[in-house]
């Protein structure tokens, strides 16, 4: 097979593959875990969607990272003033003197899942396309 058919092939797979890792590592963020924080809370604000208290973008500003999304249980226990500390990887989230437990989103657990099926299913398709 000619490598000027095999290249935008391998191209178009390694940026899918780049963008559903990206869209994993977007929802991991959200529950904080994989973030080592050590900020204050300046503000908080709830971004209202279409199915109301299913899908609504709980947002947090924070002093030295700007506006972060994260999950609304850290949305809830997270008070203006108050600061965040947690170390990487770590499951416990001190908001003030009160320690939450963190767990992965509903939404990355979803896409631990999805995404790999869509790159399978692309990686079908683009190997059928290769072999006309």
């Amino acid at each position: 097979m000619p490598w000027r058919k095999v290249t935008p092939i391998l191209l178009l797979f390694a940026l899918a593959a780049l963008l559903a890792g990206f869209n994993t590592w977007y929802t991991a963020v959200r529950s904080t875990i994989p973030l080592a924080l050590d900020t204050k809370v300046l503000g908080k604000e709830v971004r209202r969607e279409k199915h109301e208290g299913r899908d609504d973008v709980y947002l947090l500003r924070l002093e030295g990272l700007g506006t972060m999304q994260v999950d609304r249980d850290v949305y809830d226990h997270a008070q203006v003033g108050q600061t965040l500390r947690k170390d990487r990887q770590s499951r416990e989230l001190s908001c003030g003197n009160k320690v939450l437990e963190l767990h992965w989103s509903q939404d990355h657990g979803a896409m631990l899942k999805a995404m790999p099926i869509c790159l399978a299913l692309l990686a079908g398709l683009l190997a059928l396309h290769a072999r006309r």
